[in-house]
């Protein structure tokens, strides 16, 4: 071995253990680890001497001559690996030995050196392992933590690999399935939700992977104790930069708390909105039964003169109730939505033709702006047409001196398609915008205030989403997301 090379020490301490029969070299590597590294190292004479300092020890890097008498390099590296698998092993072999290095290359040796070698040769094999058992202790540290992580939060977390089976799987999760571990990892993910119910999370799964969509919610229902607990389900698809999948996150949030105070809070509002648009019609027809009243008092000709205009105040504000328990009656039993391939512009070009009369009586162009070659979307046509009609109409009667509508329709980048509807009416003000979609909420004048609840409802349904774009005097853009079929 001649010196030829310079090497700094390594700022380490990792245990090398050095087994060679011939004194001679053993001594002199010994001696140039001990000069030119900080590694810590100890020799043996032969495998035997090996393997008893190995009971002992737990060594990181095994450097070892394939030929010795008794146990040779490979038998020893065979046997030192059965007890400690993360054992990497350096062979030393002659120019002679090329089948005895394959042999000890395939049962687990990660690099080998040809006698006669440099200092150079020596530790730079020594440092090339030395790097991967650092990156390797790096990565099962980066392992443990996430882990360790994924089991410390209270949501459920599930790792599925790219073979569609259980990969990890947290205590959470385990408790919200009420499924031991052993049960569940390395099972197919599809097995952990065949229960009541469950289907839900499995459909999620395929319209992700069918939809090559990042990530995707639904919510879940199971029965705990009897009781029925909500948890929102987010299936997070994870791939590489070429769009090979990898694997699948699944989230399951326990959101029944959550969902019980919006409902609570949803109905106090509706109460207090019913009970204002139930008063004001009803105070009219209040008055005008009085004056009927009065009139009575008075004579027969006074009726009669009051008789009219009172009836008619009646009629109108009886129409108006009527409007408001039919509107309400629709928004409580909205149809599930029957799902199909179907052409976003199809139905684009039906809403907006029964809207031509109403549009142009109003003194609104409707520009229909349509995108050619639109890929289609898995949706129901009546409950698009019914968001569509929802969204051209409060268009329409945004511009009551006129104005214009263009509805138009494209692919996004991301791969979604965009429905937008942007009129120039008169804007919404941003008290109202950033309440516009809950129930009762309105900007119109006599509005019910659940056209675009109707319209949020039949967005989620499809896993769409909703932009919302407006301001006082300068118009409102109203663009939904809707994922496109592949």
């Amino acid at each position: 071995m001649s010196e030829k090379a310079n090497s700094s020490p390594a700022a380490a301490a990792e245990r090398l253990l050095v087994v060679e029969d011939d004194e001679y070299l053993r001594e002199e590597i010994m001696r140039v680890l001990e000069r030119r590294t900080a590694y810590r190292a100890d020799s043996a004479s032969s495998g035997e001497e090996a393997l008893e300092k190995a009971e002992a020890v737990r060594y990181d890097l095994l450097i070892t001559d394939v030929r010795m008498p008794g146990i040779d390099g490979i038998e020893l590296l065979e046997r030192l690996k059965r007890k400690q698998p993360g054992l990497i092993g350096i062979v030393i072999t002659a120019f002679a030995d090329e089948e005895a290095t394959i042999r000890a290359l395939k049962i687990g040796a990660s690099d080998y050196i040809r006698k006669p070698f440099s200092i150079r040769d020596l530790i730079g094999a020594i440092e090339r392992q030395v790097t991967v058992l650092r990156l390797r202790r790096e990565a099962e540290r980066s392992r443990r933590l996430l882990e360790s992580l994924v089991r410390s939060v209270d949501a459920g977390v599930i790792a599925v690999d790219g073979e569609g089976c259980v990969a990890e799987i947290n205590d959470a999760a385990l408790e919200i399935l009420q499924l031991p571990r052993e049960r569940a990892v390395g099972r197919e993910i599809s097995g952990l939700f065949r229960f009541e119910g469950g289907e839900a999370a499995v459909e999620l799964l395929q319209e992700l992977e069918s939809k090559r969509a990042k990530t995707l919610e639904r919510e879940l229902t199971l029965h705990q104790a009897g009781l029925p607990i909500t948890y929102r389900i987010a299936a997070t698809a994870i791939r590489e930069s070429d769009d090979r999948r990898l694997g699948t996150v699944l989230l399951l949030n326990d959101v029944s708390q959550v969902i019980q105070a919006e409902k609570l809070r949803a109905w106090k509002d509706l109460a207090r909105t019913v009970a204002h648009e139930i008063k004001n019609p009803l105070t009219p027809i209040k008055l005008s039964a009085q004056q009927l009243l009065s009139a009575m008092e008075a004579g027969p000709e006074t009726v009669q003169a009051q008789l009219e205009t009172a009836l008619a105040n009646i009629i109108k504000n009886a129409d108006r109730l009527d409007t408001l328990a039919r509107e309400f009656s629709r928004f409580g039993r909205l149809p599930k939505p029957d799902m199909a391939p179907l052409a976003v512009n199809d139905v684009l070009k039906e809403a907006l033709a029964s809207f031509h009369g109403a549009a142009e009586q109003n003194g609104v162009e409707l520009i229909a702006n349509l995108a050619d070659d639109l890929p289609g979307v898995s949706g129901d046509r009546e409950s698009l047409l019914r968001m569509a009609a929802n969204l051209i109409s409060n268009a329409v009667d945004a511009m009551p001196e006129g104005g214009r509508l263009a509805v138009s329709s494209a692919l996004a980048e991301n791969g979604t398609v965009h429905i937008s509807f942007a009129d120039t009416g008169t804007g919404i003000d941003e008290e109202v915008r950033d309440r516009l979609f809950l129930p009762y909420i309105t900007s119109k004048p006599g509005g019910t205030g659940l056209g675009l609840v109707v319209v949020k409802e039949v967005v989620a349904a499809h896993d769409g989403s909703i932009a919302l774009d407006s301001s006082p005097g300068k118009g409102t853009t109203i663009t939904i997301s809707l994922p496109a079929l592949r």
